[in-house]
């Protein structure tokens, strides 16, 4: 077996089994088409699909950039073939995209790329596509672009307009947008168009949550992760985003318990290490500094994002821990994110001001410079 370097494309149609239970002989007739379609498609990208079981595709593409192409394709066909259809009958696809090692046996791949990409496309919307580990700026320019030519295409396909609000928020997040405000605005427009093409779509509700946030709209966006849970109450997303919505609001310990649910409702998620932040979070306001550093440095070991290392860095420097920090301070600094105060302005938005200053306290008794 040799280990190697893939980007992977995971494909499976949601309600899958629900699907086969209402009409087997039709699903199934419809199904094999729709693999056709993908096949031509991915091969058309310079893609190999080597696992094809059941409802699913599994494809290698050397290129991240051709594997994006690809999914957006072959969701824009798939999209146009489903509106021939009633709804009830419409198969859709969730994509996942991930760059990761794999290893290598016969014509098959094994290993954490696949599997990874594999849990994102369990987390990805109907007819959506959900990518990770290629997270640069040019990535995200163009999957923006993609959105935006999607939009272009379709101004009525509601989760265009979806993912183009979520992938916005999450490079403003990423801290590699530099000018938070231009695209706040833009993701608060996407999302508001995105609900009011399809307003029972859950992910939608869901990314009109993240624009409340940086609309600094806290009650609305209660709501938002609120509706989205009633629409699908299995949705990790969504009880992560009504704790989230819960903290800033102010009530932190109300807080625990979506969060607790997005953990157990996928306790593998490749997100994980945004709901173990969200919950230290918690637990710092708590004034559990214990458990804050216990479950940030769990979310760290997952992923070194810029706002799981403050959330640590807080919770050191409240537990009188501030002499520890000096690594940690340097590295946080170094991945700043390019807009700084346009972040912090997007992405702690709380109610109380007095929450938004214990937030600080804590870092700056870490010893970390506060210039924003």
């Amino acid at each position: 077996m040799e280990r190697t370097l893939a980007v992977i494309l995971a494909a499976d149609v949601a309600s899958y089994s629900r699907l086969v239970a209402a009409d087997e002989e039709g699903t199934l007739a419809i199904l094999r088409t729709y693999r056709t379609t993908i096949a031509d498609l991915v091969a058309e990208h310079g893609g190999r699909i080597f696992n094809a079981a059941g409802d699913s595709v599994v494809v290698e593409f050397r290129s991240a950039v051709q594997a994006v192409r690809a999914g957006v394709a072959i969701q824009r066909a798939l999209n146009r073939r489903n509106a021939d259809l009633e709804a009830g009958r419409r198969l859709e696809f969730r994509i996942g995209i991930n760059l990761g090692d794999v290893v290598t046996d016969d014509d098959n791949l094994l290993g954490d790329g696949v599997n990874i990409a594999a849990r994102l496309q369990e987390i990805a919307a109907p007819a959506g596509i959900c990518i990770s580990g290629q997270d640069t700026p040019e990535h995200f320019a163009e999957a923006i672009e993609w959105n935006r030519r999607a939009i272009a295409l379709d101004p009525n396909f509601a989760r265009a307009h979806m993912m183009l609000a979520r992938t916005l928020y999450s490079r403003c997040f990423h801290g590699l947008s530099d000018d938070v405000a231009r695209d706040g605005e833009e993701l608060c427009e996407a999302a508001e168009q995105a609900i009011s093409l399809d307003s029972h779509d859950p992910y939608s509700n869901y990314a009109l949550c993240l624009a409340r946030f940086v609309q600094h709209k806290g009650q609305l966006a209660v709501e938002a992760a609120q509706r989205a849970i009633d629409l699908n109450p299995n949705l990790a997303l969504a009880h992560m985003a009504l704790g989230w919505s819960r903290i800033f609001a102010g009530h932190f310990a109300a807080a625990l318990e979506p969060l607790s649910m997005a953990m157990r409702l996928s306790p593998n998620d490749p997100l994980t290490y945004l709901f173990l932040n969200r919950i230290a979070l918690v637990h710092y306001h708590l004034g559990n500094h214990d458990e804050a550093i216990r479950c940030s440095e769990r979310s760290l070991s997952i992923r070194r994002g810029y706002f799981n290392r403050v959330v640590l860095l807080a919770s050191l420097g409240q537990r009188g821990r501030g002499e520890e920090t000096g690594e940690l301070v340097a590295e946080t600094m170094e991945s700043a994110p390019a807009d700084l105060s346009g972040y912090w302005r997007a992405f702690a938005p709380y109610v109380r001001d007095s929450d938004y200053r214990h937030f600080i306290d804590g870092l700056r008794k870490s010893g970390m410079p506060i210039d924003f």
